[in-house]
């Protein structure tokens, strides 16, 4: 069991290990997708707008109760908003346990990806296929 101090470092190396720019986009494109405006959802969070929009960003971290507050009000679940933000913890758990090693790895690479470059990555990925 670890000490305070240890515990405090380890709490600290795992924020340290979150990827906030990508936390921020997927945020970003959870909103788009439901039609909302950064001054619309940080009125129901009760935030200002460049405070959320910094979120986005990556510039500021989202702390817990902000990030419960996004999933109530878009009604997103938390792994799909989480998908790839932690190097340790990627998102393995999205592929069964027996795909490819390839495969595994394109879905840690499309966690990291904007909702932009997934749905060019499909189209192609559907033409390739059409084409066999």
């Amino acid at each position: 069991m670890p000490n305070k101090a240890e515990y405090r470092e380890i709490n600290k190396q795992l924020h340290a290990d979150i990827d906030y720019k990508l936390l921020g986009r997927h945020l970003r494109e959870i909103r788009k997708q439901n039609g909302m405006t950064q001054a619309e959802i940080a009125e129901k969070m009760k935030m200002g707008v460049k405070y959320y929009a910094s979120i986005e960003e990556g510039k500021t971290k989202i702390n817990l109760i902000r990030l419960i507050q996004f999933i109530c009000i878009t009604q997103t679940s938390a792994d799909y908003i989480l998908a790839g933000t932690h190097k340790r913890y990627p998102s393995q758990f999205q592929c069964p346990e027996n795909a490819s090693r390839s495969r595994k790895q394109l879905s840690q690479l499309l966690d990291q990806c904007s909702e932009q470059i997934i749905e060019t990555i499909y189209v192609i990925a559907e033409g390739l296929r059409n084409r066999e």
